[in-house]
C-alpha cells in the first residue's frame, strides 16, 4: 500500500511542475522550451523514484515474505485512485502527443504508474485471498518498476 501512496505522490508532484510549465509558457511564450526541459527532468526524477522505491519495497517483502493487510483506508484510497488516475493518465499522454511534451507524455506515465500500483494493490488482495500467492503483487511492482524507469528514461531523453 505504501507504494499506492507514492504513486499518487508522485502524481502531484508531475501535475504541479506541468502547471508550472504551462503557466510560465502563458506569461512568456519565449520560456516553453527551457521549461518544457526543466519540467521533463522534474517528472523523469519522479519517475526514477517511483522505480527505485517499487523495487526496495517489493524485494524487501519478498525477502521478508510479507504478507498483504486489507485495511478500509488504504483499499479505499487504491480504489479512488484506480478510477480517476487511469483516464487522467490516457488524456495526459494523448495531449502529450498533441502538444509535443515529453514533460506532459511522461507526467501521463506517472499517473499510469499510479493506477497501476492501485490496481496492483486491489488484485494482489484478491490473488491472496482466492490463490494464497502473497508475492504475485511483488513480482508485478517490478515489473511496473522496469515500466517506470523506462519512461524516466524517455522523459529525461526527450523522447
Amino acid at each position: 500500500m505504501f507504494a499506492v501512496g507514492l504513486g499518487v505522490l508522485a502524481d502531484v508532484t508531475g501535475s504541479a511542475t506541468l502547471m508550472w510549465r504551462f503557466w510560465a509558457e502563458l506569461r512568456d511564450p519565449a520560456v516553453s522550451i527551457r521549461r518544457e526541459r526543466q519540467a521533463a527532468v522534474v517528472v523523469a526524477l519522479a519517475l526514477g523514484i517511483v522505480a527505485v522505491v517499487l523495487v526496495v519495497d517489493s524485494v524487501s517483502a519478498l525477502v521478508q515474505g510479507s504478507h498483504p493487510s486489507a485495511s478500509a483506508i488504504p483499499l479505499a484510497a487504491a480504489a479512488v485512485s484506480l478510477v480517476v488516475l487511469t483516464p487522467l493518465a490516457i488524456a495526459k499522454r494523448r495531449l502529450g502527443r498533441r502538444m509535443g511534451s515529453g514533460a506532459l507524455r511522461g507526467d501521463g506515465t506517472l499517473s499510469g504508474i499510479g493506477a497501476a500500483t492501485s490496481f496492483l494493490a486491489l488484485a494482489a488482495l484478491i490473488v491472496y485471498q482466492l490463490l494464497g500467492w502473497w508475492w504475485a503483487d511483488r513480482i508485478t511492482a517490478l515489473i511496473v518498476a522496469a515500466v517506470a524507469a523506462a519512461g524516466a528514461w524517455r522523459t529525461a531523453a526527450g523522447r
